[in-house]
C-alpha cells in the first residue's frame, strides 16, 4: 500500500504529466492486485484504500479540483474506479449526483453546440481558415468523446444508472449512433460502451446489438442480455451455438451465458443451454466443463487466489443450469417446438407470411448449425424422435419444388451425416425416401446433388455391421417407391456429379444381389471402375456390395480389375 500512497500524494502535482504517470501506475497496481470481474469477489485492496482516504483523495485531486481540460486524466479516475469496484465504478454519495450531471451537461451541450454550427456556416466569412474550422471541430469531438468515455464507466454502476438516464443522456448518446448513417465519424466502440443502459430504445435496439456481436463484445452483451426483452436481438440469427463453438472455453462466453439462461424464456434458454452443451461436448462428464472453466479462469485470466472453491463457483451454477435445461425430456420439448413452428403453414396477410417465414428460416438454421457433422447420435436421434422429421416430410411433400430452398434441404441432411445405422433406420420408417426421391426433379442441381448424397449415406449407414452375404435391408423399401428406376434414371442424365453419386447409390443398394437388367448392370459397374482410382471410400464401399454377388463380381473384374481389399464397414 505504501507505493499506492505514494503515487496518490503526487496527484496533487498539477504538472499534466506527472499526473498521467502517476494514474497509469495506480491503474496497474488495482488490475495486477485483481485482474477480475467473473466472480464478484470484492477487490483486495477496497477496504485499505477507503479507509486510508486514498479513494477520494483521487476523486478530489483530478476530478473535482484538476484542469477541467485535462481529459485523460479524468478518464483515468474512472478507469481506477471500474477496476477497484466489482460492481462498476462507484462515487462518494455527496459528489455522485454532481459528477454525473456535469458529465451528462457537457455531452448535451456539445450536441447543442454542434446543432448551431450548422446554422453558422452558412454565414461564416469566406476568409475563415479551413484548418481553424477542422481544429474547432477535432476539440468538440474530442470533448464528447471523453464525456462518453467516463459516462461508460459509471453506467455499469447501478447506483449511477438511474441518475444517468434520469439525465437523458440514452437519448442523446443515440443522436451520435444516428448520425453514422449520415457518413459523421465516431469511435462506435466509445458509443457502445456508454450505452451499457439495459433498455436500448426499439428503433436502434437491433442495429446496436447486431454491432455489438460482430465485435464480440460480451461484456456488454451481458449487461443488456439481465434484461429478457433484449434476449431476442442477441440470439437473432443463432448467436447461442457461437458460445463455446469449437469447445473454446472463453470466460466471456461464461458470463454471458449466464443471464441468458437466467433470464431467457422458456424457449430460447433450452436452446442456448442445448447449443452450449453440444459445443462443449462433455456434460456426461462430472465436472469436467467446470475444471476446463477454472483452468481458463486460473490461467488465462490472471487471476490468483488460492480457493478453489470459490474459482469454481460460476463455472458450477452454469454446468448445473445447463444440465437440468438438457435433460432428455426437455431436450425433446426443444425439439417438439421447433416441429411444431416448422408445421405452420404459410398462410394470412403478407405480414403474417413474412413473420412465419423468418421463425421457420430460424429454426431450420438451428437445426443445421446445431446438427453438422455431429459423431454423438443421443441429439440427433432426440430430435429426429420428436416430430422434426414429419415436419421436414411435410415441406418437403406439400410445398411447390420452386418453394423449396436449399437451406431447407440442410437441416434434414445433418441428420444423414455422418453414417449412422441407428439414423438411417429411423429415416427410413419416417419414410424419407418419399420426399428425398421428389426432390431429385427440384430445378436447382445443387439440390439435387446434395438430395441424392442424402440417399447414399442412409443406405451406407444400413449396411453397417450387415454381414457379406446379406443384401441390403431397405431394398425392398426402394422399390416399391420407384426408388431404383429414379435413381438409374438420374444417373442416365450424364451430370457428372450427379452420375457419379447416383452409381454409389445403386451400388450399395445392390448388396449381394444380382442387378438382374444387365445394361444396368454393365453401366453401373463400368462407371464405379472409371471413378475407383480417386480413393472414394464410397465408391470402394459400393464395388464391395456389388462383388458379395457372383454375377455382379463377374463384371467388377474384368478387365483384370482388382477390387483390393482396402475398407471394411464396420
Amino acid at each position: 500500500m505504501g507505493a499506492i500512497q505514494a503515487l496518490t500524494s503526487a496527484l496533487s502535482n498539477r504538472f499534466s504529466y506527472i499526473q498521467g504517470e502517476c494514474l497509469s501506475a495506480l491503474l496497474d497496481l488495482m488490475k495486477n492486485g485483481w485482474n477480475q470481474k467473473l466472480l464478484l469477489l470484492p477487490h483486495p485492496y477496497l477496504r485499505s484504500l477507503e479507509k486510508q482516504g486514498i479513494m477520494r483523495k483521487i476523486i478530489d485531486d483530478v476530478l473535482l479540483n484538476g484542469d477541467e481540460y485535462n481529459r485523460a486524466q479524468r478518464i483515468g479516475v474512472y478507469k481506477i474506479l471500474d477496476a477497484v469496484f466489482i460492481e462498476g465504478a462507484q462515487l462518494p454519495v455527496d459528489i455522485q449526483e454532481q459528477i454525473i450531471i456535469y458529465l451528462c451537461q457537457q455531452v448535451h451541450s456539445i450536441v447543442k453546440e454542434e446543432d448551431e454550427d450548422e446554422d453558422d456556416d452558412e454565414e461564416d466569412e469566406e476568409d475563415e481558415e479551413e484548418d481553424e474550422l477542422q481544429e474547432e471541430e477535432g476539440m468538440i469531438q474530442y470533448a464528447q468523446l471523453c464525456a462518453i468515455q467516463s459516462i461508460s464507466f459509471l453506467a455499469v454502476n447501478k447506483k449511477n444508472h438511474e441518475l444517468i438516464v434520469a439525465q437523458n443522456f440514452i437519448e442523446t448518446i443515440l443522436k451520435f449512433f444516428k448520425a453514422q448513417d449520415d457518413g459523421e465519424q465516431y469511435d462506435s466502440g466509445v458509443i457502445l460502451e456508454s450505452v451499457k443502459s439495459h433498455h436500448l430504445p426499439q428503433e436502434l435496439k437491433f442495429d446496436i446489438i447486431n454491432e455489438l456481436k460482430q465485435s464480440n463484445n460480451c461484456d456488454i452483451l451481458t449487461l443488456i442480455a439481465e434484461f429478457s426483452e433484449n434476449h431476442d436481438d442477441i440470439l437473432a440469427g443463432n448467436y447461442e451455438l457461437q458460445l463455446f463453438e469449437n469447445g473454446q472455453y472463453n470466460v466471456k462466453y461464461l458470463t454471458l451465458a449466464h443471464p441468458l439462461l437466467q433470464y431467457g424464456s422458456y424457449q430460447s434458454k433450452r436452446k442456448v443451454a442445448l447449443a452450449i452443451k453440444c459445443n462443449v461436448g462433455m456434460f456426461n462428464e462430472e465436472n469436467q466443463f467446470v475444471e476446463k472453466m477454472k483452468y481458463e479462469i486460473r490461467f488465462k485470466v490472471g487471476i490468483n487466489v488460492g480457493s478453489e472453491e470459490q474459482l469454481g463457483i460460476k463455472a458450477q451454477k452454469i454446468f448445473d443450469m445447463i444440465n437440468e435445461t438438457v435433460q432428455e425430456k426437455n431436450q425433446n420439448t426443444i425439439f417438439a417446438i421447433i416441429a411444431r413452428d416448422l408445421l405452420k403453414s404459410i398462410e394470412g396477410i403478407d405480414e403474417e407470411k413474412q413473420r412465419t417465414k423468418k421463425l421457420q428460416e430460424n429454426e431450420f438454421e438451428f437445426l443445421d448449425k446445431l446438427l453438422q457433422n455431429r459423431k454423438d447420435a443421443e441429439i440427433r436421434n432426440n430430435a429426429a424422435n420428436s416430430g422434426i422429421i414429419e415436419a421436414l416430410h411435410n415441406i418437403f411433400t406439400t410445398r411447390n419444388l420452386d418453394e423449396i430452398l436449399y437451406f431447407h434441404f440442410l437441416a434434414f441432411f445433418q441428420f444423414t451425416w455422418p453414417y449412422s445405422a441407428e439414423m438411417s433406420r429411423i429415416l427410413v420408417d419416417k419414410k424419407s425416401f418419399d420426399f428425398l426421391l421428389r426432390l431429385l426433379d427440384h430445378k436447382n442441381t445443387k439440390f439435387v446433388n446434395e438430395s441424392i448424397n442424402a440417399m447414399v449415406n442412409i443406405m451406407y449407414g444400413g449396411t453397417i455391421g450387415l454381414d457379406e452375404n446379406q443384401v441390403h435391408p431397405y431394398y425392398n423399401g426402394l422399390i416399391s417407391v420407384g426408388g431404383i428406376e429414379k435413381i438409374y434414371s438420374l444417373f442416365k442424365r450424364n451430370l457428372k456429379t450427379s452420375k457419379d453419386t447416383a452409381s454409389i447409390c445403386l451400388g450399395i443398394v445392390f448388396k449381394a444381389q444380382k442387378i438382374e437388367d444387365k445394361t444396368m448392370r454393365k453401366k453401373i459397374i463400368t462407371h464405379l471402375k472409371s471413378i475407383s482410382d480417386r480413393n472414394d471410400e464410397e465408391v470402394e464401399h459400393a464395388l464391395r456390395c456389388l462383388s458379395q454377388n457372383s454375377d455382379n463380381r463377374v463384371e467388377i473384374e474384368k478387365n483384370g480389375f482388382n477390387l483390393s481389399d482396402k475398407k471394411v464397414v464396420q
